[in-house]
């Protein structure tokens, strides 16, 4: 119901483009499409036992845009290709990352089709990923509707706002958690009915300065397939900080999840569902022209699960030339119980990448 009210409005709202009748049927016409992409060569080097290293083929990226001439209505596509399966419940190594219709109004923006999550910062600068990433919380794309908006108040304010409604995400859905972590890798349950709601106000502070803060929410509800008493709320809470002072860009954000009650013993638990604490922050430096370094602390204060999960990355990426990059990361991750001292170490690694843009 949400879908067809949210394409019913996009239809009725007024746009400039659409008052000029003469204009109307090249409007509605589908220029031919425009593409661009990315070509990830990945390098794995593990330090620690049990682990073997590899070279392969990270993700062949393919975007694919068509608009009509004002670019007030298109679509967009990322399609992405691998060697082998991303993830092992993947239904294909060949997928679509993104895939949306698009319609920009005078009320904002409509994207309906395969879509981003917004719930908290977008990403981290890295290449490797994040214990929210890992969880399915980041970069996790699907099928649903958005509005999105943007207001300028004054010069130096912009508040920027979006909305969004998901359905259903279930077994075979394409975000970067690891098997048996979340609901994606579960053929027992389903993430139903999933509302988004995400504010950002970013404050000029002079030429290449700049403050961003955010606030956003995500609620819906966690289905067992096959126990008719597993079924709960789920839900998060985000605040996001941005300090841009060129040539360094600082980044902080914490995330309050509130979900699976059991314990690490239950049958049904998992790190993803569980109630828990995140935090993620870091720092990006351009050192040159060329040469940019990073550094990420992620980590996850799971209450079920009774343990502290934590993940350091430093790492740099270097432009050889114009369309080609060389990312160098070391990976240090690990989860730390709360009691009985110990801990277990998740991976130890130094990775390096070859990225070419096109």
């Amino acid at each position: 119901m949400f879908i067809v009210v949210l394409l019913l409005l996009a239809a009725l709202v007024p746009n400039a483009a659409f008052a000029d009748a003469n204009a109307s049927t090249s409007t509605l016409q589908l220029p031919a499409i425009d593409y661009s992409g990315s070509i990830f060569l990945y390098e794995y080097m593990p330090d620690m036992p049990g682990a073997d290293p590899s070279f392969d083929l990270y993700a062949f990226e393919l975007n694919l845009d068509s608009a009509n001439s004002d670019k007030t209505l298109g679509v967009h596509s990322q399609i992405r290709i691998r060697d082998d399966k991303l993830r092992s419940y993947y239904n294909s190594d060949i997928w679509f990352q993104e895939l949306y219709i698009y319609r920009k109004t005078d009320w904002g923006n409509f994207n309906i089709g395969k879509i981003y999550r917004q719930v908290g910062l977008t990403w981290d600068n890295s290449f490797f990923g994040n214990v929210e990433y890992f969880n399915g919380l980041m970069l996790n794309t699907n099928y649903g509707a958005e509005w999105v908006d943007k207001q300028s108040i004054g010069t130096a304010w912009a508040l920027s706002e979006s909305f969004q409604y998901f359905p259903n995400e279930g077994l075979g859905d394409t975000d970067g958690s690891l098997a048996g972590r979340d609901v994606n890798s579960d053929a027992d349950a389903q993430l139903r009915d999933v509302v988004t709601a995400r504010v950002t106000s970013a404050r000029s502070l002079g030429r290449g300065r700049q403050i961003i803060v955010g606030l956003s929410g995500l609620n819906g509800n966690l289905k067992s397939l096959i126990a008719a008493n597993r079924n709960y709320d789920f839900n998060q809470l985000a605040a996001d900080v941005t300090l841009d002072w060129a040539p360094l860009s600082i980044y902080a954000e914490v995330l309050q999840q509130n979900g699976e009650p059991d314990d690490s013993q239950h049958p049904y638990s998992r790190a993803g569902y569980d109630s828990a604490t995140y935090f993620l922050g870091g720092l990006l430096a351009h050192l040159t022209d060329r040469l940019a370094a990073y550094f990420n602390y992620s980590s996850a204060n799971y209450v079920g699960q009774n343990a502290l999960e934590q993940e350091l990355l430093p790492g740099a990426t270097y432009t050889v030339a114009q369309n080609l990059n060389v990312i160098g990361e070391f990976d240090y991750w690990r989860v730390v119980p709360h009691v009985g001292g110990g801990g277990t170490l998740i991976d130890r690694s130094l990775n390096l990448v070859a990225q070419y843009n096109f």
